[in-house]
């Protein structure tokens, strides 16, 4: 979408909706982030009411694709549940399933402050309190009472129990392997398969689904809200954690990864058994999840062309969750290296 079409779109969205309003005005429209699954920008609201004057800046999250309405109405259900508990995240104002602007869209607050991966790499003296506050966020959303989230939304599946959540989780894998023929993927599952019964737990848990430094907003008095709910689902603790720790191992260092885990630890009423097993899995939801953006261009893959582009022009991260994967398992997919 043009920056034009979505300032006269939200323009007469301001005029259908709130006819109350006068002197619209639609300005600073600047594009945040943009992949298949949905596409972001701030904007600043300029109208006037009776004989106020408002301006207020705001976020719009757009989600294309076959399923986007049922993906705005889950994000939008889950950070509205999210609001009454002490996880911090962007007011969501409005949800628009039907509207001129032809896709279903979350109106939020805009969080005045930088991305948490910024503050850290402007402010290293600080690595601690913010690394520290980072996992504890993480160890709270696990403990959520999130029941009551889950009502409003077919896309949350949620398993008996984590044994059969786990199994379906790899069900799923699986499946993908399949349709998208990448049979190199088959070890690794295996591995995963095998040592299913190493690894038991007894809850479930609410998870962010992609908890990390560039999802976390930092405001002026340092506290921090999470954003990107999109892959918010119930299921195995371990699955959300071990995704963080492999972002932050593969992306910035094994220090890094080895800091938010000790203050995981520290702040979790879990005790945190089984992580490699479960770093194995997130290596292979990352790996397999890139070989199909690698191969397919179009709604089958999550990352568009230009997401796939950066990530070829930097193959360093993949290269050390091949080793990780390597020191965990033994198993080397040479067939994937070769695709690189």
């Amino acid at each position: 979408m043009q920056l034009v079409e979505l300032r006269e779109g939200l323009t007469e969205y301001y005029r259908q909706e709130y006819p109350d309003y006068s002197d619209i005005s639609i300005t600073e429209i600047t594009r945040m982030t943009e992949n298949w699954e949905t596409i972001v920008y701030t904007y600043k609201l300029g109208y006037q009411r009776a004989d106020t004057v408002f301006s207020k800046a705001l976020i719009i999250r757009l989600y294309p694709g076959q399923d986007g309405e049922e993906k705005a109405k889950k994000e939008f259900n889950l950070m509205a549940s999210l609001m009454m508990t002490t996880i911090q995240v962007p007011d969501p104002f409005r949800l628009e399933v039907r509207n001129n602007l032809q896709l279903p869209f979350v109106i939020m607050e805009y969080i005045k402050g930088q991305l948490l991966s910024i503050r850290l790499r402007d402010d290293t003296e600080r690595q601690n309190f913010y690394l520290n506050h980072f996992a504890r966020i993480l160890a709270e959303i696990h403990t959520v009472d999130y029941e009551t989230m889950i009502s409003q939304s077919t896309m949350y599946q949620v398993a008996d129990d984590p044994y059969h959540y786990l199994a379906r989780l790899l069900t799923s894998f699986k499946d993908l392997i399949e349709i998208h023929n990448k049979k190199e993927f088959i070890p690794v599952l295996r591995w995963l398969v095998e040592r299913m019964d190493t690894v038991p737990h007894d809850k479930l848990s609410l998870l962010h689904g992609d908890y990390h430094l560039a999802n976390v907003m930092v405001d002026d008095q340092d506290e921090m809200y999470v954003i990107d709910w999109i892959d918010g689902s119930i299921g195995d603790y371990r699955v959300d954690l071990a995704w963080t720790l492999i972002i932050h191992e593969t992306n910035i260092s094994k220090e890094v990864r080895d800091i938010i885990l000790n203050y995981y630890r520290a702040h979790s009423p879990f005790a945190v058994e089984g992580i490699k097993y479960f770093e194995v899995l997130a290596i292979l939801r990352q790996l397999l999840d890139i070989s199909i953006n690698f191969t397919f261009d179009n709604e089958i893959a999550r990352l568009n062309p230009s997401k796939v582009n950066q990530i070829r022009d930097n193959l360093e991260p993949i290269k050390r969750s091949l080793g990780i994967l390597y020191g965990h398992t033994k198993i080397r997919l040479d067939q994937f290296k070769k695709m690189l």
